[in-house]
């Protein structure tokens, strides 16, 4: 059994209980691209991405931007 690996989703780890969509959603769309789907769980989630390049484009944008959430910054 193989796993399928997505190119347009993109795995969010360390996130605050009480983090928002509209909280991811904020801080991703600058430039971004168009974000399909964003589902959260107990401190993770996951955000999906129109295209592929964008997926990839977002992650270096993110590691060296500061921290989204309310509760972080």
């Amino acid at each position: 059994m193989s796993a399928e690996v997505s190119s347009t989703r993109l795995y969010l780890g360390n996130l605050p209980r009480d983090v928002t969509k509209e909280d991811i959603q904020n801080h991703f769309k600058e430039g971004t691209g168009n974000i399909t789907e964003v589902k959260l769980m107990n401190g993770f989630g996951f955000i999906e991405y129109d295209d592929p390049l964008d997926a990839r484009d977002v992650v270096p944008a993110f590691r060296t931007s500061p921290p989204p959430i309310k509760q972080i910054a």
